[in-house]
């Protein structure tokens, strides 16, 4: 039981870090074109979701 509950806890995590895939998408356009800026607006949300996948591995 405490699988399930576990990959449910990690399935959650990922689909909360779905809506960061506008964020992974600017952020290539940014390094693509050399755009500091565009990066740079996006630091934050890089950091959380790197927080929040980290999270997901296993200790």
């Amino acid at each position: 039981m405490a699988l399930l509950v576990n990959l449910e806890s990690i399935t959650q995590k990922i689909i909360d870090n779905a809506a960061a895939t506008k964020t992974i998408t600017n952020v290539q356009a940014g390094l693509k074109t050399g755009d500091v800026n565009k990066i740079k607006g996006h630091a934050g949300e890089l950091q959380a979701m790197t927080r929040s996948l980290t999270a997901m591995l296993p200790k």
